[in-house]
């Protein structure tokens, strides 16, 4: 027996599939165009040591500090490696991915590399937020020292930062045993440190001798 379809229920089902068939379109597109590729490890900028981001995590870097004009374009995703804070000025030692343009079409993918430098010491303070390379702060150079201290870097904000960033390696990492076996791993020349890791490094190597 032939079951006969009204024109308006065929009408109101080709009207459904249509609309069905628009959302799925419409959600892939969605999800196409908020695809991102990134680098599956990468190496942290003062100990060299090699990890990978989906399995070390460090705390995502505040959004202040994207109130600094140079860190607004291009795209970046910062970690939260180090902080110091100063009265009500904060200082922010970070690190992590920046978008790239290969030029072309991505087909809206975005592309995600490590950036190249040793990090960025943000400056945030109620008159503003400023940015140096972290470079300036840890080098034993006088000049890039001076430089530094231009945007209140001063050696104790240096002694503080540096100290914060072990500490939470250290935690990242798993613990101060599984940290150092990654230094050691990493191959880096310790004494080419700056002095307040290496005395940081010393009092963790100490305390676990200790038990």
């Amino acid at each position: 027996m032939k079951i006969k379809y009204s024109k308006s229920l065929v009408s109101l089902f080709v009207f459904v599939s249509i609309y069905l068939i628009s959302i799925i379109i419409l959600a892939s597109v969605s999800y196409s165009t908020g695809t991102s590729e990134r680098p599956d490890s990468i190496y942290d900028p003062l100990f060299g040591i090699e990890y990978r981001p989906s399995e070390i995590h460090f705390d995502s870097a505040p959004n202040a500090i994207y109130k600094c004009k140079d860190l607004k374009k291009p795209r970046r995703e910062l970690f939260l490696l180090g902080k110091a804070t100063r009265g009500k000025v904060q200082f922010y030692y970070v690190y992590g991915l920046v978008e790239v343009d290969w030029g072309g079409s991505t087909k809206g993918v975005r592309r995600f590399e490590a950036e190249s430098d040793s990090g960025i010491i943000v400056v945030n303070s109620p008159d503003g937020c400023r940015n140096i390379g972290a470079g300036y702060a840890w080098s034993p150079n006088r000049r890039n020292r001076q430089e530094a201290e231009k945007y209140g870097i001063t050696d104790e904000v240096v002694t503080e930062l540096l100290n914060d960033v072990v500490d939470r390696e250290v935690k990242a990492f798993g613990g101060p045993k599984k940290f150092l076996s990654r230094l050691k791993a990493a191959g880096i020349d310790e004494s080419k440190l700056p002095l307040q890791v290496r005395e940081k490094l010393a009092a963790i190597r100490n305390k676990i001798r200790e038990y």
